[in-house]
């Protein structure tokens, strides 16, 4: 078989011989090749800056510091030219004085990885760094951006409207989109981070994921969807908001649908509420960390209804597996106003939630589930209203059914006989069953804050443990 295999092998080499040798190629010529580059183009910087393609060759060149970005377009557009490839920025500092258009499909702009391959600069007031270029008639595919810096000190200190470092605001369709390893910091006054901005078009199959973003001042987001989106996955980012008047961290709005968030890390210094589905349907929100806000109306993730942000309320969303602490209403369902439905079909499930005025909060909503959540240490541990088809079961800090036995000794005169039920507020379903004849008189039952009132029409007889019952209460 060996021998087999070894005439096999000398065979094949004979014919790539023959076939190198028509050309004049030896195999040891051919060996000598430098290997392929993996990009499509390179843009090196060093007293100027230029970009090459894979075999060297330079696509265009200019001073330093003075026409990166003129460079970096120009490599974007060869490779639209190419019909796809990859753009290599290399380990160095880029300055920007204008926006990149990204104007092609099946392209990815990769740096050297973050902290060594820094964009900053002021591209302009209202512009961002890069820009995703779409329309009704132009939709774009298959965009990938990773592996770098974007610093956003040098932007202006003020701005008239979003446009965040990196945006898209074009009414046509973006699909598979992979946004990852990229730290995006200090961002300003309306310019944060990664924006969606447009009840147009769509964005279909895509993943931020492994992200740092940092935002210091008001009026800005970290991570929005603003533009109706299918098919989003949220993994392992870590966004921060460092004004008291931010906007949302994570931004789930515009009828967002089919979206799974988990493992991010959420921190808020007030504002907007970190993690917002407002609204969105079919949506997990799994294993994330978040650092709520404190002010009026907000708090850590909610799950709504609001005007402006979609056609339709929140439905079909998990929220399971979170930490949330340090805010107002820790997670909570709620409309902001009556155009539509509350959410429903909701289900907020084994989280945990501390140091908040209201751990779960919730005003309305149908087919909801609030089960087995830890809502210890907090002002309020739930606060629940105008539920319909709900289960509310197995909550550490929120007893809402309670039951047991409770005995007490007949002495011919008492009518009334208390049980302190331990529930949280008020009970509205109470039931006493009589376990001893002498527990069987007429009665009927009372209950407030605190306990469960027996109210005999006859006091029972005098003994010792003669009067027993078995209770039930649940709110």
């Amino acid at each position: 078989m060996c021998g087999r295999l070894q005439k096999v092998r000398e065979r094949m080499l004979d014919a790539i011989s023959y076939l190198l040798a028509k050309k004049g190629v030896s195999l040891a010529e051919e060996a000598k090749k430098k290997p392929s580059a993996f990009y499509s183009v390179i843009v090196r910087k060093d007293a100027g800056v230029w970009a090459e393609d894979a075999d060297g060759n330079t696509i265009a060149s200019g001073e330093a510091g003075v026409d990166d970005v003129a460079v970096i377009q120009s490599g974007i557009n060869h490779i639209a030219s190419l019909g796809g490839g990859i753009l290599l920025l290399s380990a160095n500092t880029f300055t920007f004085s204008d926006k990149v258009s990204i104007n092609c499909d099946y392209i990815s702009i990769i740096g050297a990885g973050r902290g060594k391959t820094v964009i900053n600069g002021d591209p302009g007031t209202d512009k961002p760094y890069f820009e995703l270029v779409n329309d009704t008639t132009t939709p774009r595919k298959f965009i990938t951006i990773a592996d770098f810096t974007i610093d956003g000190s040098d932007r202006p200190s003020t701005g008239t409207q979003f446009s965040a470092a990196i945006w898209d605001e074009g009414d046509g369709d973006i699909s598979y989109l992979i946004i990852e390893n990229m730290e995006i910091i200090n961002s300003n006054p309306y310019a944060g981070c990664i924006q969606f901005e447009n009840s147009s078009g769509s964005l279909n199959n895509v993943l931020i994921r492994n992200c740092y973003l940092e935002t210091i001042h008001h009026s800005c987001y970290g991570l929005a969807f603003r533009k109706p989106t299918t098919y989003a996955f949220i993994i392992n980012n870590k966004i921060i908001m460092d004004h008291s008047d931010s906007y949302n961290n994570l931004a789930l709005y515009q009828d967002i649908s089919h979206a799974f968030v988990a493992g991010n890390i959420l921190i808020s210094s007030g504002g907007h509420t970190p993690l917002a589905v407002s609204p969105g349907s079919y949506v997990n929100v799994i294993g994330n960390i978040v650092k709520a806000s404190s002010d009026s109306g907000e708090g850590g993730i909610e799950v709504e209804w609001k005007s402006g942000h979609g056609t339709e309320t929140s439905h079909h969303v998990n929220v399971i597996g979170n930490v949330v602490r340090n805010g107002n209403w820790g997670i909570y369902i709620t409309r902001r106003d009556t155009s539509q439905p509350f959410p429903y079909r909701v289900n907020i499930i084994g989280n945990v939630v501390e140091n908040c005025a209201v751990g779960v909060y919730a005003d309305g909503g149908t087919d909801i589930i609030i089960s087995h959540n830890n809502v210890v240490n907090n002002t309020t541990s739930m606060s629940l209203s105008g539920l319909s088809n709900a289960i509310i079961e197995g909550n550490l800090g929120y007893v809402n059914k309670n039951g047991g036995t409770a005995t007490f000794s007949g002495d011919g005169t008492t009518t009334q006989f208390s049980i302190a039920h331990g529930l949280v507020p008020t009970p509205t379903k109470v039931q006493v069953t009589p376990l001893t004849a002498d527990a069987a008189g007429d009665f009927y039952v009372t209950a407030d804050a605190t306990n469960i009132y027996i109210n005999y029409l006859s006091p029972p007889a005098s003994g010792v443990d003669n009067v027993q019952v078995w209770w039930e209460g649940e709110v």
